[in-house]
């Protein structure tokens, strides 16, 4: 159906091009000519000239209708037929008391034949205008084409959607759109029935529906039973025109008067931010959208900031590219038949936004926004505040999670650098470290336990600890004197083993529980003390497994354990172990950083007979030791050196050495 009311269109279009080329102009009172009008009628029905037609048609609405010299109470309409060249229709009209329009005056012919006059000229003139004017009308005369009620449905162009209110009076008028081609020219109230949902109302039986003047359909009181698709069909000589299609939706009814209230007064906000306000509107349902208006104002401002009127949501340019603001209008209407009655009241409701995006100092300050509605308008307020508290808290807030945050780094880092320090240590020192004079004959007295008479086990481990020890050291390139086997084959020469200290850079015991329990060990370790408190030099202890709780066991009456306890605790202290998990390259690290870097480290061992005899280290002359481990004395045939203190002094003298050092 569709497709034939594009080709009748075409076909107008063709028929006009062919008649105004072939038919001979003849303008009629010598009018000024406005131009050419094509209209299409239909075979078997009426066709109406209008004398409004030079306006409507000719874009001349604005010259005639504004101008304020012109006198629309007394006009004169004349409409000829050029194909015949007759009058058709002349009348000089001046507006009654009843109000006759100008848009009511024109001339209708019969029922449209073929062969009938296609061609005709309107003129028109009024009080006011120099001269007249005139517009040529062609007719299109086409075949009428008869469709169904539910055919016309489907097109879209016959459609009008129109929102009733509950329990108030209704009208559906029986009206072509403007834009729908051709007018229905009969009498419509003898020839109109009306349709609902392509189903004949009885119309003038049932009190719901009635038929007023124009063929017009009132409905005295709406229901919520009311919705639907209404359709006005005009019949005439056995052919039924569906004029009009209105789709009927039914809207609450609501006593709600104007009235606009925003979320906050207050808003508080800092510089840079992105704000939003919201305010709400409230209407009746049966108001006019397209006539309310939103308008979004600041004081002291002389323009307005954000305006924006219409049902569509037309926005007016903002004052500056950092505002914008939007509406959105939510109405209840219902296009189903309810099977309730009793639907609450409820007034459409109008969102409406202001975004103002990078706040700047110059946007703080009272806000105003107003709803208008033809003459009735309501306001609301709001202020924009700065918000000076928050951003204060915001950014202690942010300076003390920077500040905890540093300081969790800084402890995680301090507890890794604590975890690695002697690797840390150890790199600083082999690459920055301050060499020490090598001005001694060995880098390093060696000094342990080893018997015959100690069981399997604990030779093993002394033997293990030893080769540890020993190993490492040599690795480093330091010379080693072995207590055990460089002065084994000479006998213990106490003078010598204190030389032999004295030559040495550092002095290491290895503490066994054997080691605690022999006199000779424990002269050995008196001895060391001295020489390496007289050299401010640490010693370097060496811890095997039983041996921290062996000491610890007896120090309290064991004055030998009480003395190595507390030396412990001044000197340096490496626990050794044999286990297979026990880290022994973390060992030997530890053993280097408390080890003196020299200028040269040889990697030779020297026997303690080539050294006294052949080196220039040589030892001075002195009394022969012999110990046992059943005497209780230190020396035999000679009387106590004076060098020779009880444990209790060397005690005390080495913690005021260290008091003194640190």
């Amino acid at each position: 159906m569709i497709l034939c009311w594009i080709a009748y269109v075409c076909a107008a279009l063709a028929a006009v091009v062919a008649g105004t080329s072939s038919i001979q102009r003849n303008n009629v009172n010598n009018c000024t000519e406005s131009g050419d009008v094509m209209e299409i009628a239909f075979l078997g029905w009426p066709h109406r000239f209008y004398c409004n037609s030079l306006i409507e048609h000719t874009g001349l609405a604005n010259e005639y209708f504004y101008n304020e010299q012109l006198d629309f109470d007394n006009v004169q309409c004349s409409i000829f037929d050029l194909d015949k060249g007759i009058l058709l229709y002349n009348v000089t009209e001046v507006y009654d008391e009843y109000g006759t329009t100008f848009s009511e005056l024109g001339y209708t012919t019969a029922d449209i034949r073929s062969g009938d006059s296609t061609n005709y000229q309107i003129n028109f003139m009024m009080p006011g205008m120099v001269k007249c004017e005139s517009v040529f009308v062609h007719l299109n005369i086409t075949k009428f084409e008869n469709r169904t009620c539910e055919e016309s449905i489907l097109d879209e162009t016959a459609h009008h959607v129109i929102g009733l209110v509950a329990n108030a009076r209704g009208s559906l008028k029986c009206m072509l759109p403007t834009h729908v081609q051709p007018k229905v020219h009969v009498n419509v109230e003898d020839h109109v029935s009306w349709l609902r949902n392509c189903v004949m109302l009885e119309v003038g039986t049932d009190d719901d529906f009635m038929v007023k003047s124009g063929g017009h359909l009132s409905l005295p009181s709406v229901t919520y039973q009311h919705p639907g698709t209404y359709t006005c069909a005009v019949t005439y000589n056995g052919m039924t025109r569906y004029t009009v299609h209105h789709r009927v939706c039914v809207k609450p009814k609501s006593n709600r008067q104007l009235s606009i209230k925003c979320s906050t007064s207050v808003y508080k906000h800092n510089i840079l931010d992105d704000i939003r306000v919201k305010c709400t509107g409230y209407l009746a349902h049966d108001v006019d959208l397209d006539s309310v208006r939103v308008v979004w104002t600041k004081d002291n401002s002389e323009s307005d900031i954000c305006s924006i009127h219409g049902n569509e949501g037309a926005v007016d340019t903002p004052a500056n590219s950092r505002t914008s603001c939007s509406i959105k209008v939510e109405k209840i209407c219902f296009r189903e038949v309810q099977d309730s009655t009793d639907i609450e009241a409820a007034p459409a409701v109008i969102d409406m936004k202001l975004k103002i995006r990078n706040l700047k100092q110059s946007d703080f300050g009272r806000y105003e926004v107003s709803l208008f509605q033809r003459t009735l308008n309501q306001t609301a307020a709001f202020e924009i505040q700065s918000n000076l508290q928050t951003f204060l808290l915001v950014r202690h807030a942010t300076i003390t999670c920077v500040a905890m945050a540093l300081i969790l780094l800084l402890l995680m880092f301090t507890a890794v650098l604590w975890w690695k320090r002697v690797y840390l240590f150890v790199y600083y020192k082999r690459k920055f470290g301050t060499n020490e004079p090598d001005n001694k004959c060995y880098g390093a007295f060696l000094s342990y336990h080893f018997s015959t008479d100690m069981d399997k086990f604990a030779k093993q481990l002394t033997r293990d600890a030893v080769s540890v020890v020993r190993d490492g050291l040599e690795g480093l390139g330091y010379r080693v004197y072995d207590e055990v086997k460089d002065g084994h084959s000479s006998g213990y020469q106490a003078p010598n083993i204190i030389n032999t200290m004295r030559k040495c850079h550092k002095v290491i015991i290895i503490i066994t529980p054997d080691y605690l329990k022999d006199h000779w060990c424990m002269f050995t370790l008196q001895k060391s003390f001295l020489e390496m408190i007289e050299a401010r030099s640490k010693m370097i202890f060496i811890l095997t497994p039983g041996s921290s709780a062996f000491i610890k066991q007896h120090r309290q009456d064991n004055e030998s354990c009480r003395l190595v306890h507390r030396a412990i605790a001044l000197n340096h202290a490496l626990q050794w172990s044999d286990e297979r998990r026990f880290d022994l390259k973390y060992f030997l690290l530890r053993l280097e950083n408390v080890m003196p870097k020299l200028v040269s480290q040889r990697f030779r061992h020297v026997s303690h007979t080539s050294s006294v005899s052949s080196q220039p280290c040589r030892y001075n002359s002195g009394y022969l030791r012999s110990v046992s481990n059943d005497t209780q004395t230190t020396e035999l045939g000679s009387p106590r050196p004076e060098s020779e203190k009880t444990f209790t002094e060397l005690t005390v003298t080495m913690e005021k050495e260290n008091e003194l050092r640190v």
